[in-house]
């Protein structure tokens, strides 16, 4: 034997305790449930094993990877305007961004972000460079370093969206968390669950699907158009919410309809009834200003890949404390038992990249609102953008903006968040891309109302950043109240394959309206090509 092994062995002891395992499993890493819930001054965050996708040369000639990227990368979506509007190109967003995403702008005009989302190139690259760093030690990144940085994604999320850590959890996309929390209601024969006939289509399904199994029932509250405000909203849900009611799920922003729900209030108004209430944010974070310590929910889930911009395959989900025990994730592996986070944390092998980029996909956001706000700290935005912000903080979140008291009234009107311009809390970020996104979709929306003598389906007070506009009528298009789900494909097919335009149409109780998104890349120009190539659609030959 070695005389050198001695020294060696002392040396290991330096490093390596005897401590046995820390968490659950035969994993060699700490405890997540304890990770999660030190304090700021007791927890160290785990280093990165790579530069910063965020700031890091992509190339070796190239800028850091949030530097602007210059106007070129798409022909077609100047932000000059011909009118004498004022221009939404500025020198963070609209064209000057679109270098930071993948997608192909010098191919397509892409107005409908609310789809799939489109991811930010930071985003991206850390995904990728956890994959690589995965595959260069599986052994030591799965067992020693996968749910420290994971917990460390979770502190910063949890910090994005105002709530404690050890209440959220990731998961692949928001439709994992509703079946998970919609599957653990444990429904018995004759007890009911609720909706809206607005909702998103496979959340219905879902309930349905419980309520089928359970022999119970699936009470689906009717919202009628047209729509006046969130009041309006509130006196439906207000009139047809069964009080026994086991779950109540509500869209934080509707995917078909492109209403931005009063959610505030939605979730007072289901306490208020002992009603648990679940909220679809599908498209909230990035969105919305967002602040669950003032919302309250008892569950609430997002994709962090939509509006966010993280990488694909994505989600959180936020369950209040008393329910923790009861909602069971959709795949139970080694964690069972072992606490809230331990039983979602580990799935099984699989990709956990777009998990972990989603710090940088927040960072990303956060540096996007700073850099906008240190090169037009005195800049406004125009009146119309700003009133249309004001009516969306007031009447649809139920905010106050600074200057403005509450109604007298106040059943309408209770104080929910901030002034989507500002930040909803001190963790918040984004602020001025929100504001960028929101004041965009408003002129894209009168734009194209004007061109094509329309209106849009909901009102401003309920709409962020989707809206949806009627389409002309006449020529091959239907008149109103004629439309079929055929004619809205006809429709949305000639725009992608003829016009290279990506935009979704919509058949709303027999009339055509197309849901255009508003996001940090998308320019007013983008959707003149639009209004163009609509009206080239109605004048062609049948």
């Amino acid at each position: 034997m070695s005389s050198s092994t001695p020294q060696l062995h002392a040396a290991a002891a330096s490093v390596v305790g005897r401590t046995g395992y820390q968490g659950f499993g035969s994993f060699h890493s700490e405890d997540v449930e304890v990770l999660v819930r030190q304090d700021s001054a007791t927890y160290k965050v785990p280093a990165l094993p790579f530069p910063d996708p965020l700031w890091a040369p992509t190339g070796a000639d190239s800028a850091p990877a949030f530097a602007s990227t210059g106007t070129s990368s798409s022909p077609a979506s100047s932000g000059s305007s011909s009118n004498g509007s004022r221009s939404h190109a500025s020198s963070c967003f609209g064209d000057a961004v679109k270098g930071q995403f993948l997608i192909d702008f010098r191919s397509w005009t892409f107005i409908n972000h609310g789809a799939f989302g489109g991811v930010a190139g930071p985003a991206y690259r850390c995904a990728e460079l956890w994959r690589r760093h995965c595959e260069q030690q599986p052994l030591r990144f799965i067992d020693r370093e996968l749910f420290p940085q994971l917990v460390r994604v979770i502190r910063e999320l949890a910090a994005f969206v105002n709530c404690r850590p050890e209440d959220l959890v990731l998961l692949p996309n928001a439709t994992a968390g509703l079946n998970a929390v919609i599957s653990s209601c444990k429904l018995q024969p004759g007890d009911t669950v609720y909706s809206l006939n607005i909702g998103y289509g496979s959340v219905k399904k879902m309930l349905q699907a419980a309520c089928d199994d359970a022999g119970a029932s699936h009470v689906v509250g009717e919202v009628a158009f047209p729509i006046s405000g969130p009041e309006q909203l509130l006196e439906a849900v207000a009139g047809s919410l069964p009080p026994t009611a086991k779950l109540a799920v509500f869209d934080a922003v509707t995917s078909n309809t492109a209403l931005v729900l009063p959610i505030k209030q939605l979730v007072q108004l289901c306490k208020g009834r002992g009603v648990p209430v679940l909220i679809d944010g599908a498209h909230a974070l990035g969105m919305l200003p967002l602040d669950l310590k003032q919302l309250q929910p008892d569950f609430f889930v997002s994709n962090c890949h939509k509006w966010l911009c993280g990488a694909r395959g994505s989600a959180m989900l936020y369950v209040a404390p008393a329910w923790q025990q009861q909602v069971q994730p959709p795949v139970l592996s080694h964690g069972a038992g072992a606490g809230f986070l331990s039983r979602y944390i580990w799935d099984g092998c699989r990709d956990y990249a777009p998990l972990l980029a989603i710090s940088t996909a927040v960072q990303w956001w956060r540096a996007l609102g700073m850099k906008q706000q240190q090169q037009q700290q005195e800049q406004k935005y125009d009146a119309r953008g700003s009133a249309a912000t004001a009516a969306y903080a007031q009447a649809s979140m139920g905010c106050m903006l600074p200057g403005q008291t509450a109604a007298a009234d106040s059943s309408s009107n209770v104080a929910a968040c901030c002034d989507p311009c500002q930040p909803a809390h001190p963790g918040d970020g984004g602020t001025a891309a929100r504001c960028y996104m929101y004041s965009l979709l408003r002129n894209a929306a009168d734009l194209l109302a004007q061109r094509w003598g329309s209106s849009c389906l909901g009102p401003p007070s309920m709409t962020a950043a989707m809206v949806l506009v009627g389409l002309p009528a006449g020529g091959v298009l239907p008149q109103p109240g004629q439309a079929t789900s055929a004619d809205a494909k006809y429709v949305q097919d000639l725009l992608h394959s003829v016009h290279s335009i990506e935009v979704p149409i919509k058949t709303i109780q027999g009339s055509l309206y197309v849901r255009i998104s508003a996001h940090v890349y998308n320019t007013l120009q983008e959707y003149r090509k639009l209004a163009d190539a609509v009206q080239q659609v109605q004048q062609q030959q049948q």
